[in-house]
């Protein structure tokens, strides 16, 4: 299992990789899914809806898997949080 480990430069969780044998295999199982998946909704049409929704549960089972949130891949919420009702209220109003 990988560990987690404190970027300074970040300011979040980094992922060390893993070169366990165990962590090589989960690693290689994930990445033959989410093929298997592109090649079956693109290629067969296997899938009946588009691999997007499938693909970001995989990536969420697997950053679970590992401990981490999706914080550590770079994806988070912006700091400007609060003003995003006023901006939604100012854009509706102008609309009408």
């Amino acid at each position: 299992m990988t560990s987690p480990t404190l970027d300074p430069m970040a300011g979040h969780a980094a992922v060390r990789p893993n070169g366990t044998p165990r962590g090589r295999l989960w690693a290689a199982l994930e990445l033959l899914v989410a093929a298997a998946l592109v090649v079956g909704a693109n290629v067969y049409d296997f899938v009946p809806v588009t691999e997007t929704p499938w693909l970001v549960l995989i990536g969420w089972l697997s950053l679970r898997r590992r401990g981490l949130d999706w914080s550590s891949v770079g994806l988070s919420s912006s700091a400007s949080r609060a003003r995003r009702p006023t901006c939604r209220a100012s854009v509706l109003s102008s609309a009408t």
